[in-house]
C-alpha cells in the first residue's frame, strides 16, 4: 500500500505522462533499504495485485444499455537487469479516465507529508481506518 499511494502521490496533477521511477526513487519514497532485487519483487507483486484495477461505467439511452470499461494504467513497464534481475526502472502511465478520481477525489489533496504520515502506520486495518478518519 506504501509503495501504491507513493506512486499516486507522483501521477497526480500529471495528465496522462508517463512517469519513469528509478529505483533510487521508490526507495526515496519508501523510506527503506532494500536492495534492487527484493525491490524488483516488490514492484512486480504490486503490478500483480492492481494490473486488473478498472471501473465499469454503465449508461442508457433510448435503445441501448451501454458498458465501457476502464483501466486504471494505461501503460506499465517493468525493466529488470537481465543476470541479476534487479531493477532497471519503473514506467507508469495513468488512464485519462483516471484524473479526475485521482486529482478531485481525495487524493488531491493528498500531500507528501501525508504520505510519510501514512507510511507510518503499520497494518492493513490501520491503514484502511486511517484513511476513512483523515
Amino acid at each position: 500500500a506504501n509503495l501504491l499511494f507513493a506512486i499516486f502521490q507522483r501521477l497526480k496533477d500529471q495528465g496522462n505522462t508517463l512517469i519513469r521511477f528509478e529505483p533510487q526513487d521508490l526507495k526515496r519514497m519508501l523510506n527503506i533499504d532494500i536492495s534492487n532485487e527484493r525491490l524488483s519483487e516488490v514492484v512486480i507483486k504490486l503490478w500483480d495485485s492492481i494490473k486488473t484495477a478498472d471501473f465499469w461505467k454503465i449508461s442508457e439511452t433510448e435503445t441501448s444499455i451501454i458498458q465501457e470499461n476502464y483501466m486504471l494504467f494505461s501503460r506499465c513497464k517493468i525493466e529488470l537487469n537481465k543476470p541479476s534481475k534487479d531493477l532497471k526502472y519503473l514506467e507508469i502511465q495513468l488512464n485519462d479516465n483516471y484524473q479526475y478520481l485521482l486529482n478531485n477525489l481525495g487524493m488531491g489533496q493528498y500531500t507528501s507529508f501525508n504520505l510519510l504520515e501514512f507510511q507510518r502506520v503499520r497494518g492493513k486495518y490501520a491503514k484502511t481506518l486511517y484513511r476513512l478518519l483523515k
